[in-house]
């Protein structure tokens, strides 16, 4: 959340996320495209773990949308 309020994060995620659902409700079905889900390996200590839990999980329903995916780890 503080990341959003800094004026040189201006194009982080969490400012764009009222288009992205508009352009997700405007489209009928997902494209063919190839799908990477990359998952962060190291704890946050700032992020709950229920938090952090729910954040995966999210993150792995996005692997079904298309035929072409991959999740990777990263450290």
């Amino acid at each position: 959340m503080f990341d959003s309020l800094s004026p040189h994060k201006q194009f982080n995620e969490v400012n764009f996320v009222e288009k992205t659902v508009n352009q997700i409700h405007q489209t009928d079905t997902f494209p063919e495209i190839l799908v990477f889900v990359i998952s962060g390996g190291q704890e946050n200590r700032m992020m709950p773990e229920e938090l952090r839990r729910k954040r995966l999980e999210n993150q792995l329903e996005l692997l079904p949308l298309s035929v072409k995916k991959q999740q990777t780890h990263c450290r």
